[in-house]
């Protein structure tokens, strides 16, 4: 290939092959008369238009040839041979078409081999001389048109055997980017002529930068804020070209070096496009790095004074590890200060510059620090009074505003500069006055006023109660504050000035005692306090009755004095209470029994009564259980069987009687009352009659529990041993007979169903166990 040949070829163009039937209207580019027999030297192509060669003739000969290269089963002889090769720019499908003509114009025969994919020409050249079989390859007699696929179908079928072969041709797999791909094209015909190819299908493209030398740099990595110099380069120093760039964020510049200002750090592809004046066109892209400004946004930008602190902070937000940080104040660097943080004790102008790791260097804002210390005291006087006092306050403090709070609530807060505070209340006050000085700075100081000068009156005594039979002294002890002298009145027109008098009480009740002090102002105050003065202690008690019998109630009258705070009563049987008025009690057993009253006074010793009770024992009466009385039986003899030989007992029976023992012939209740002096027991006896002598006229069987049977026995008699009842309607019909003596009787019905209502005729007969026979007959009414 001649000089001037490789400087065509090396024309970069490239593009999107999905724009790739576009390539048509650019324009067909002729090349010079190709000599290359030989894999290694093959042209470079690109994809993006039409491209032009010449073919070659006089050069016909059969294969293989000599290296012996593998043309497969298609392309059996290789007449006027041209090898091509292409690089994969984009990945995806690929199909490119040849066509041949010869001189005037007229289509002529045209075959192709291709081999790949290899990683770069020198490779694949390798490859093929060393035998490797191609992967695709056309021999159609006499065609004028063959398609070259990758991805796409294309060629012939490859091991086929002798043409003609069938139609459809190979699909190798889509292209990658940067493999490699070798084509042969060949002259049948043996007719001068040009070949011509162009991509027109597929999603793929083929690196225009083999057949251009354009390439694009920069003199990155740049720091944020520095200006970024593109330059464009070219191999091809034959042919002008014009240069366009792009960029990110809508960046666009012609020319060969352009610049290019950031307005933000990161990583940026810039594409420059060389069109040719022969329309040429030649794509190359660069990337460049620009590093972000290491942080130096101080947590607080601003100027300040600082009022009443020895020291301030300057930080910077978000510090990094990587960074370093030198830090100036007043424009001189502060050699020891390198970290993120900077305490400041001195006034002046501060900033803080870092460097990245990167190299790159930023500055933060200055920023003044100015640390006041406010000078703030006052001292006061104190005029003493006695519901008031007065403090005059003398300011110590520095030129600017005043503000005192007195600590008792005064508002709003005065703003004198000495002013003078009444106190109404004595008390420990913390007064405190707060300054604003010409820089605006404030401070305040404290300090307690203390206006307590207590008069407080206060005694105790000895003890607050005496007995009035006693004559124990009261000691009075002062407790007084402030006191410089002491006026007592004891409450019973006694008095005293000495500060811890004594005194004798000699009259009961309560009595109130007054001190009044004094000090030197003079101002006053007064305390009380009470002494109890108990009387002389007094009790009797009353009982209304002596001698009693077992469960009779006794009543005792107490007689006391007032001032008893308790009487507690024993009544000697095990029964005690606490009671202060009339109070009674039942005494349960007999003997004699001693009652105790036991009254106690706040002061005075307590007092004891006693007094006796005699209880009687009530006569024991047994009359036996109950009885019975049979129809024209004998009499029954009831009596007190246990007293019988008591000549002190004295009997009083319910019918009249006075005898320890009666007769009776009448069923009924009978009691007796039996007497020893005025305590008397009263018994009762019930005597039973033992007979049917009471049948029911009627019963109703509705089954409410109540009167639903028939039977004598509702009225119970006892002794009864034999008993049979038979129950006949109106028609002499037997409905209902029995023998049962503890059965339920007739309930109204025959064979199980109910008998209307009317009346039934009852036949009874009943033995006793005395051998009596008693027979009833009647009538009885059925109700429903």
């Amino acid at each position: 290939m001649t000089s001037n040949k490789l400087h065509k070829l090396t024309g970069k163009i490239c593009s999107s092959l999905l724009f790739m039937l576009l390539f048509l209207s650019i324009g067909t580019k002729t090349w010079a008369q190709p000599t290359v027999l030989s894999p290694c030297d093959a042209n470079p192509f690109c994809s993006d238009s039409s491209y032009t060669f010449p073919n070659s003739s006089g050069n016909v000969f059969a294969a293989p040839p000599a290296p012996p290269v593998n043309y497969g089963t298609v392309l059996l002889s290789q007449p006027n041979p041209v090898w091509y090769w292409m690089q994969i720019g984009t990945s995806g499908t690929i199909q490119l078409t040849i066509n041949q003509t010869n001189g005037g114009g007229g289509g002529i025969d045209v075959d192709f081999a291709m081999w790949g994919p290899f990683t770069d020409l020198a490779t694949g050249c390798a490859a093929i001389m060393a035998g490797a079989a191609p992967i695709q390859a056309s021999y159609d007699g006499g065609g004028v048109t063959e398609v070259a696929g990758l991805g796409l179908p294309g060629g012939s079928q490859v091991g086929q055997g002798l043409p003609p072969f069938p139609p459809g041709g190979t699909t190798p797999p889509a292209a990658v980017a940067g493999e490699v791909y070798i084509l042969i094209l060949t002259n049948y015909s043996n007719q001068p002529g040009t070949i011509a190819f162009s991509q027109t299908a597929g999603t793929g493209s083929a690196d225009c930068g083999i057949v251009c030398g354009l390439s694009a740099s920069n003199n990155g990595p740049k720091c944020f804020g520095d200006p970024i110099q593109l330059t464009a380069a070219n191999s091809d120093t034959t042919t002008s070209f014009t240069y366009y760039w792009t960029g990110p964020n809508g960046f666009a510049a012609s020319g060969r070096n352009v610049t290019f200002h950031p307005t933000t750090p990161g990583n940026f592809t810039f594409n420059v496009t060389a069109v040719s004046d022969e329309d040429d066109t030649c794509k190359a892209s660069t990337d460049v790095v620009v590093h972000p400004l290491p942080n130096v946004t101080l947590t607080n930008p601003n100027d300040r004074i600082l009022c009443n602190i020895d020291s301030a902070t300057l930080a910077l937000n978000s510090p990094s590890n990587t960074v370093h940080y030198q830090w100036f104040k007043d424009g001189v660097a502060l050699p020891n200060d390198t970290n993120a943080v900077l305490v400041v004790r001195t006034n002046g102008t501060y900033l803080v510059t870092a460097v990245s790791a990167e190299g790159c260097r930023d500055t933060s804002e200055d920023v003044f620090v100015k640390l006041n210390f406010t000078d703030v005291n006052f001292n006061f006087t104190i005029m003493k009074g006695c519901t008031e006092d007065s403090v005059q306050f003398n300011n110590l403090s520095e030129p600017g505003s005043y503000w005192w709070s007195y600590g008792d609530g005064t508002m709003p807060e005065d703003t004198l500069t000495n002013p003078l505070h009444i106190y109404q209340d004595q008390d420990n006050y913390l007064v405190r006055l707060k300054i604003k000085d010409l820089d605006g700075c404030v401070d305040s100081a404290l300090k307690f006023v203390d206006v307590r000068h207590p008069l407080i009156a206060a005694f105790t005594a000895s003890t607050d109660s005496v007995c009035q039979s006693n004559g124990t002294p009261v000691a009075f002890t002062d407790g007084s504050t402030g006191a410089t002298g002491w006026s007592w009145d004891f409450g019973d027109g006694a008095a005293a000035t000495q500060q811890n008098p004594s005194h004798t009480y000699t009259q009961a009740g309560t009595h109130s005692i007054r001190l009044i002090i004094n000090d030197n102002l003079p101002c006053y105050d007064t305390a009380y306090h009470q002494v109890y003065v108990d009387s002389l202690p007094f009790l009797e008690f009353v009982t209304d009755k002596h001698s009693i019998c077992v469960g009779d109630r006794v009543t005792f009258t107490p007689s006391f004095l007032y001032t008893a705070k308790q009487l507690s009563w024993d009544f000697g049987d095990g029964m005690h209470w606490t009671e202060n008025g009339v109070t009674s009690h039942s005494f349960d057993q007999p003997g004699t029994y001693w009652v105790k009253l036991l009254a106690t006074f706040p002061v005075c010793a307590e007092i004891m009564k006693t007094d006796s009770v005699v209880v009687h024992a009530l006569p024991l009466v047994n009359l036996g259980p109950d009885s019975v009385l049979c129809l024209d039986g004998p009499a029954i003899r009831v009596g007190d069987n246990t007293n019988a030989s008591d000549p002190t007992i004295h009997w009083l029976w319910s019918t009249g009687d006075t005898t320890a023992f009666i007769n009776i012939v009448h069923p009924g209740e009978y009691a007796v009352t039996a007497s020893r002096g005025d305590c008397g027991t009263t018994e009762r006896i019930m005597v039973n009659k033992d007979c049917y002598t009471d049948i029911p006229n009627a019963f109703t069987p509705n089954g409410d529990g109540s009167n639903d049977y028939f039977y004598p026995r509702q009225l119970l008699s006892k002794g009864v041993v034999s008993f049979s009842m038979t129950v006949l309607n109106r028609w002499g019909q037997k409905v209902f007979e029995t023998t049962n003596t503890n059965g339920r009787g007739w309930d109204g019905k025959f064979n199980e169903k109910d008998q209307p209502m009317g009346v039934y005729i009852y036949q009874i007969r009943a033995v006793l166990k005395n051998g009596r026979v008693e027979e009833y007959s009647g009538n009885i009414t059925l109700v429903r």
